[in-house]
């Protein structure tokens, strides 16, 4: 034998103290030092059966319950495995064994096997982190080296033991077969944590009816342990009388430690496989509600949410999606379908838009509709098709379609259904979960939401479109040898009542006033601020011509209103046409944009004084100034909206850019200036979106020709 390594500390003939080195070694890699350490207990009297038994073994065993990283723990099994292989070669006696020409004996013999055969079970023990796979390999192994007939292994669980595996010559097999801790020989183990052995079950076992049943005369069994815990019991038997020495229970002990190890292993790494699986479907499942939310919340249209709702779930949670509306009059409407397979789509929308022949008694839409309540089918097969389809033309299109498995989820605003989705899967061959169905159920409730919020956008604006009309003239007057077009577009959404307006009206025979005024702010109060500067203006200009008095007559009545009001810009002109075909046009301005004067020949000209704006102080300064304006002249009057669109650098379209576009217009009609006018300014910010920022007002006013008799 090779030479005791001197810093080996000496053999104090304590087994388990020898194991601790023997471990510490092994997980170093120390082969040398090992064998070192095995030789010197040798020498001390040891046979190398006990060695491999009590020593190496215990090692181990020592090693595999260290909390030391899988590389590690498999190189210092390699390590004791080569100490193993070099005990089985080995030559000498226990007397003499540094003697390399005695013979084995008997008993070395069978060490050197056992050696040999528990790595044989260890290396599947190791090889495997599958459960299932692992007790396959292990008890065939087992058998394999004790020369068994049957072997099973029972697992803990609770206050019971349940058979995981049980092998015999026909094979593995997994009965279901559960007793309790104390109950019969496996229970027995189990209870007093002891290894039994039973020569023969017939003469001196009160369960060997159980056993003899499958032909079993004798048995070895010892609990299986892990990390100190009881999980559960290993046990083989022979058909024949036979005998299971102490070897073959030391064996197997170091069988069932090593298999309860890569039991506990195995365990591990199956919660940690299902954590993760668990772990990543959530983050597919919220990165799924994720962009379904983004993509529900960047429209405010009911029709476009529906569509993103089916088309959101196709094909992450179904095969094919509807979604089916209630009408006011109780009737239901197919209006929103998707399905993996386009082409299919008319197909769905065809089977949703056909309805049983007894709604009363429809067992899909039918029942969620009558019901209220979600209806799921986890799984859907063919004859259950008819009473679903309800008729020979529904049943075709179901089994053109193929449905597997479904969920119907009602859609509830406020109480009130509105409309029922359904998911379905088909060809995918998938069937829907409580984790689907979980899933579905929170989609249809962001779902629901984004179409609260369309229907309360739609009516939020239908009020502001309608209060908004109100604030201005339903019709322009006509006025002999005069164009008259206004325009007016809210700003931004348009959820909230404008400050901008204008008007045109008679004050006398051949006198008419043209107004654009703008009220500061949005809202009720802005709205109640134009109705009163619409209205005062109108009264005011019955008893007063020159504009400066009709805007001074407006100031003074919403300086008495209270200061807290909007303050309010106008841009006030009176039009006296001429018998010449010609007019006068006299403005005066409060604080509001000057107006521009598109001549014939293209020539653009402001026209007015600024002024001060009115509201805010109780005296004005407001001046009057006229102009006169031939056949084919225009006179523009706009809000600031107009010249004050900025693009995404900040720069205006400001006086200058509204008048190039003017001058471009000349000799169009009144409707075609102004589309000029909003054409200029949504294409100026047309980088913020479609929608223009600010309210847009304009009233664009073209003498034609003489006036007529």
């Amino acid at each position: 034998m090779a030479a005791i390594v001197p810093s080996v500390p000496p053999f104090a003939g304590d087994p388990a103290a020898i194991s601790d080195q023997l471990r510490r070694l092994l997980l170093d890699g120390d082969d040398a030092g090992g064998w070192a350490l095995l030789e010197h207990a040798m020498r001390a009297g040891a046979t190398p059966a006990d060695l491999f038994v009590d020593i190496l073994g215990r090692a181990m065993q020592a090693v595999e319950r260290d909390e030391v990283d899988e590389a590690a723990a498999h190189a210092a099994q390699a390590a004791g495995t080569r100490l193993l292989h070099r005990l089985a070669t080995a030559t000498g006696s226990a007397s003499a064994p540094a003697s390399a020409s005695a013979p084995p004996t008997p008993r070395r013999r069978l060490a050197d096997e056992l050696v040999r055969r528990l790595q044989h079970v260890t290396d599947a023990a190791l090889a495997h982190l599958d459960l299932d796979e692992l007790l396959d390999e292990v008890t065939a192994r087992t058998c394999e080296a004790l020369d068994a007939d049957t072997m099973a292994i029972f697992l803990r669980d609770g206050d019971d033991l349940v058979a995981r595996a049980t092998r015999c010559p026909e094979g593995l097999l997994r009965e279901e077969v559960r007793m309790g801790l104390g109950e019969g020989l496996a229970g027995r183990i189990a209870a007093d944590r002891v290894p039994v052995v039973v020569d023969d079950l017939a003469a001196s076992d009160p369960e060997a009816p159980l056993h003899l049943d499958k032909g079993v005369r004798a048995v070895v069994g010892v609990p299986l342990v892990a990390a100190a815990d009881l999980i559960g019991v290993v046990h083989v038997g022979s058909r024949r009388p036979h005998h299971f020495g102490d070897d073959h229970v030391r064996f197997l002990q170091l069988v069932a430690d090593r298999v309860g190890q890569a039991i506990d292993r195995s365990r591990l790494y199956q919660a940690e496989r299902e954590a993760r699986t668990l772990a990543e479907a959530t983050q597919r499942r919220l990165a799924f509600l994720t962009a379904a939310g983004e993509a529900l919340g960047r429209s405010l249209d009911w029709q476009t949410t529906l569509d993103t709702v089916v088309r959101q779930a196709v094909p992450f949670l179904a095969d094919w999606c509807a979604v089916d509306q209630m009408g006011d009059d109780g009737d239901v409407r197919c209006v929103a379908v998707a399905h993996r397979d386009p082409s299919l789509e008319p197909l769905v929308r065809q089977l949703h838009d056909s309805r049983p022949p007894d709604p009363t008694k429809a067992k899909g839409v039918g029942r969620v509709v009558r019901t209220g309540q979600a209806a799921v089918w986890p799984s859907i097969r063919e004859e259950d098709l008819p009473s679903v389809a309800g008729s020979t033309d529904r049943l075709a299109l179901f089994r053109t379609l193929g449905p597997a498995s479904a969920m119907l989820l009602p859609v509830y605003l406020r109480d009130k259904l509105v409309a029922t989705i359904s998911f379905v899967y088909s060809s995918s061959g998938r069937l829907y979960t409580e984790a689907d169905v979980a899933l579905g159920e929170e989609l249809v409730r962001r779902a629901a939401m984004a179409l609260d919020n369309a229907r309360l956008f739609t009516e939020r604006s239908e009020v502001a479109r309608t209060l908004q009309a109100s604030l201005l003239p339903p019709h322009l007057p006509e006025i002999p040898g005069v164009e008259l077009a206004g325009l007016y577009e809210p700003g931004g959404e348009g959820l909230d009542v404008g400050g901008d307006f204008y008007d045109v009206f008679l004050t006398e025979p051949g006198d008419w006033a043209l107004v654009v005024g703008d009220v500061c702010g949005k809202g009720a109060e802005a709205a109640a601020v134009t109705a009163m500067g619409r209205y005062t203006l109108r009264a005011a200009a019955m008893q007063a011509r020159r504009p400066s008095r009709v805007l001074h007559v407006l100031n003074e009545a919403m300086v008495r209103q209270g200061a807290a009001r909007p303050f309010l810009t106008v841009a006030y002109a009176r039009l006296q046409l001429g018998e010449s075909g010609g007019a006068r046009v006299t403005v005066g301005c409060g604080g509001h944009p000057l107006p521009l004067v598109l001549r014939a020949d293209g020539t653009v000209e402001s026209v007015g004084r600024p002024g001060t704006l009115l509201g805010c102080f109780e005296e004005v300064e407001i001046e009057d100034v006229a102009v006169d304006l031939q056949p084919g002249d225009a006179l523009v009057l706009y809000t600031d909206g107009v010249d004050e669109a900025r693009d995404r650098g900040g720069r205006q379209l400001g006086p200058e850019g509204l008048a190039a576009v003017l001058a471009g217009a000349a000799g169009l009609s009144p409707d075609e200036v102004n589309a000029r006018v909003h054409q200029a300014v949504a294409a100026y910010q047309a980088d913020r979106g479609d929608v223009v920022a600010d309210d847009v007002a304009v009233l664009t006013m073209r003498l034609v020709g003489s006036q007529p008799a």
